[in-house]
């Protein structure tokens, strides 16, 4: 028998998990297909799943309010996805001018071959903690810059469950990079400023 999203809502207002993992499993992909339209890119939108689903959790005492709890993720999708090309229009910017800056810098400094190792032992440190088909889509997606078709192609899934994939592998080394004592938000940029 489905549970009404209400009754799901009402659950998730008392710190239910699994009615909200219900919630997610009942809605990602809608939310992710709107987002896909606004940005259209597809890490981006999933990077926007994630962020409306957090900020609804994070809410969650006041989700009882909520009538339509449907209506009420695509608006977020459709605010935070704003709110991204935003950010990207300003990243675009601050990236071209960090290249014509770094252009003119070609020798890495002891800082920077340190930072680079740091990022290299987070980043295995990051991949140690998903599961190995989490593991094994996310390298295909960062290391060899496969499209999520050819991924799915290649270890015979679907691109629906790459997505998937990438989200939760996103999820990890966000959840760790936040714990960390001495990494902040810019490090996770810069690591993929260079899959732009």
């Amino acid at each position: 028998m489905r549970i009404s999203d209400s009754d799901l809502c009402m659950r998730i207002a008392c710190n239910d998990k699994g009615a909200f993992e219900m919630l997610y499993e009942r809605y990602w992909e809608e939310v992710f297909r709107y987002a896909v339209r606004i940005i259209g890119n597809d890490e981006e939108a999933l990077d926007v799943v994630q962020d409306v689903y957090i900020g609804l959790w994070e809410q969650r005492k006041k989700i009882k309010e909520i009538r339509a709890i449907k209506g009420y993720l695509l608006q977020m999708a459709k605010y935070k996805s704003i709110d991204l090309l935003r950010i990207t229009l300003k990243r675009s910017d601050f990236r071209q001018t960090y290249l014509e800056t770094e252009a003119s810098h070609q020798v890495d400094t002891p800082y920077d071959i340190k930072v680079a190792k740091d990022l290299a032992l987070f980043i295995e440190q990051c991949l140690d903690q998903m599961p190995p088909k989490t593991k094994e889509v996310f390298q295909l997606s960062r290391y060899a810059q496969l499209s999520h078709k050819a991924i799915a192609e290649q270890l015979h899934i679907s691109e629906g469950t790459v997505k998937k994939q990438i989200f939760y592998a996103l999820r990890i080394c966000r959840y760790r990079l936040n714990r960390s004592r001495f990494w902040n938000g810019m490090l996770f940029v810069c690591f993929f400023l260079s899959y732009w």
